[in-house]
């Protein structure tokens, strides 16, 4: 690392009030993820870009690969947005002592996705208030590409890899809609749905707006990640985003149900013939045109 590239480490810590932790810039970045927690499989490749940075515990992994990537005040962004991740942590507001509310593996992995959405959320938040610019993946450009993603998973997904690729496509596009409501009263945010492209707002209103507002006004309500949450407060906010994630499956046209007891799990199609047929054609006539 440069001593700019230090200087910005330390000065993204310091914005989030300088938690107690450590910071690792490391050019083996999958393999320190993995042994540091401990998931097995773990890769930071994401589409066509890679994960810059990830939080364990209170430990900050960097990527070094992408220091060089980073738009100006892009690494003080990063530290500041991870050193969020570890203020939570500190005081276990995340997941992990929620356990009891699953019964099933997909029902914890939906917590999960929850629990990431209002973590999510909730440093982005913090961001705006400090002055930070918009995250890039909340700029109108990205939604057009994440949406027709999103939507060719949903219309081309095969049956081998189905739920591993659904649940991949859900959680891109929590990270996103987090981020962009997180940044919603910064005055740089250029995101408005109105002026999405027409093929990106066929598949906004397909698939994100049926939870658009409910997702809205629960992010809102949540504090920042500066300011703590009682532990009654956030298992019943782990809750409401768990519902709400279950209705995002359903507005992608599938449901998962089951509690591995007197219930068998299912993942079952509930959209209809016609719904998947328009995203077919729709993700054809703009696949065409790219």
């Amino acid at each position: 690392m440069t001593s700019n590239q230090r200087n910005d480490v330390e000065a993204g810590l310091l914005a989030m009030g300088d938690p107690e932790g450590t910071v690792l810039v490391t050019t083996d970045f999958e393999q320190s993820v993995r042994t540091l927690s401990g998931l097995k499989d773990y890769s930071a490749g994401r589409g066509s870009g890679q994960v810059a940075a990830k939080t364990v515990e209170d430990q900050v992994i960097i990527n070094a690969s992408v220091l060089d990537e980073l738009a100006d005040g892009g690494l003080k962004r990063l530290t500041a947005h991870e050193a969020g991740h570890v203020l939570m942590n500190l005081r276990e507001e995340d997941g992990r002592n929620y356990h009891s509310l699953a019964t099933t593996q997909w029902q914890w992995n939906i917590i999960g996705l929850a629990v990431k959405g209002m973590e999510e959320y909730r440093i982005e938040r913090r961001l705006a208030q400090l002055g930070f610019d918009p995250a890039p993946l909340t700029a109108l450009d990205y939604w057009d590409i994440i949406l027709f993603e999103i939507n060719a998973t949903l219309a081309e997904s095969v049956v081998k890899n189905l739920l591993a690729e659904i649940t991949g496509a859900a959680d891109i596009l929590v990270t996103t809609l987090a981020y962009t409501i997180g940044s919603s009263t910064n005055p740089r945010s250029t995101f408005a749905v109105e002026a999405l492209p027409p093929y990106a707002r066929q598949n906004w209103d397909d698939f994100v707006a049926p939870t658009w507002e409910r997702r809205v006004q629960l992010y809102q309500d949540l504090p920042t990640c500066s300011e703590p949450t009682s532990s009654t407060d956030w298992e019943m906010k782990i809750k409401e985003a768990r519902s709400l994630e279950n209705e995002l499956f359903r507005s992608f046209g599938w449901e998962l149900s089951g509690n591995g007891q007197d219930e068998p799990e299912a993942f079952r199609r509930t959209g209809d013939d016609d719904l998947f047929h328009r995203r077919i054609a729709r993700f054809q006539v703009e696949n065409d045109l790219i």
